[in-house]
């Protein structure tokens, strides 16, 4: 289910979120800095929401979850502490 919900997202370049939370509404002063690089980041790359934040509503598959992320997972590490090309 959630692989079908991320691959309609990634489709329709997740309209779903950007109703409110489109690039170019967002206010870097807002932001923490480094939420505002990766952004930047993520528009350079062509990213869309759900490339990031595929957990957001919907449990990560198991196959996604090995032994050697189960430690970031339980102390709901962010990706990109790792992965900084997200």
């Amino acid at each position: 289910m959630a692989r079908h919900v991320w691959s309609d997202m990634k489709a329709t370049d997740s309209r779903e979120c950007r109703h409110c939370h489109a690039f170019s509404q967002m206010s870097p002063s807002k932001h923490n800095p480094a939420v505002v690089k990766r952004h930047a980041l993520a528009q350079e790359q062509g990213k869309t929401c759900i490339d990031c934040y595929m957990d957001i509503a919907h449990r990560m598959p198991d196959e996604f979850i090995d032994n050697g992320h189960m430690e970031y997972i339980e102390q709901e590490r962010e990706c990109t502490h790792c992965h900084v090309e997200m």
